[in-house]
């Protein structure tokens, strides 16, 4: 799976595919040999011929099956990329996944190969309550660190902003932030005693995406102009442009020097 979840499916789609393909080459073998054994038939029997033209059917087709199925799907796709002249574009990017929905994005995946994560959202309190024992168990391997830059809620001229390109009460959308700020300070007692660290900031900056940057991979969602239950969702690989897009940005935002963003005591 270039994405996490992709990769065990492709694999086990191979394990299944070579199971079959070497039942099936029994098969054919079997057959064959039945076939060729004179004292089982009549020389001009009908079954013996239908058993060595089935059994040479199974051969023949079970070596096309699996070469298709590693090496013809993918060059297949490979020319299809080509010819709409996304390949390059693709590989660039290192997109490994674009879903819409957070459920399809492998988060427990992410959280077991990772000992670093900088976060930037608006609250994320739905993913933040649904990941939370993965949030805990990271700050538990010494060395390890989380950073996460929210709104900044005591800025009024930001949260009018939000809350009106979001439909949503500014009362609230404070509370949701402070709440999720509370959170990862709680987060950040636990990273005391496991020698890691946690630590939040606040913006200025009006959000426009989320992006979540673990050791090898970053997702990023966007948006919605108006209230929508489906977001794009953006998986990319360490090695990629889009990976790297995150890291900028998250590191420009942390050395600001204050005048984007503070950190939150």
């Amino acid at each position: 799976m270039r994405n996490l979840e992709a990769t065990c499916s492709v694999r086990l789609s191979n394990l299944y595919a070579a199971m079959i393909a070497i039942g099936l080459a029994i098969m054919g073998l079997a057959g064959l040999y039945l076939s060729y054994d004179g004292g089982l038939w009549q020389e001009d029997s009908t079954w013996r011929l239908l058993i060595r033209h089935v059994g040479s059917l199974l051969i023949v087709s079970t070596v096309l099956s699996f070469v298709w199925q590693l090496f013809g799907k993918r060059a297949f796709m490979g020319e299809i990329l080509a010819r709409a002249n996304l390949a390059p574009d693709v590989e660039d990017t290192g997109i490994r996944q674009i879903c819409m929905s957070s459920t399809d994005v492998a988060w427990l995946q992410l959280f077991e190969q990772t000992d670093n994560l900088d976060l930037t959202f608006a609250y994320a309190t739905s993913w933040r309550g649904q990941y939370r024992f993965q949030l805990e168990e990271l700050l538990k391997r010494k060395g390890s660190r989380i950073r996460l830059i929210l709104p900044d809620p005591e800025n009024d001229v930001l949260m009018k902003s939000i809350s009106t390109s979001w439909q949503l009460d500014p009362n609230v959308l404070v509370s949701r932030i402070v709440e999720t700020k509370d959170a990862f300070l709680r987060l950040a007692e636990i990273a005391k005693d496991h020698e890691s660290s946690c630590k939040v900031w606040y913006t200025a900056c009006h959000p426009v995406l989320s992006m979540y940057r673990f050791d090898h991979y970053a997702v990023v969602n966007l948006y919605a102009y108006v209230k929508s239950q489906r977001v794009p969702h953006f998986t990319a690989v360490k090695s990629g442009s889009l990976y790297e897009y995150v890291a900028e940005q998250f590191d420009r935002l942390i050395t600001d020097s204050g005048k984007m963003v503070r950190r939150v005591p």
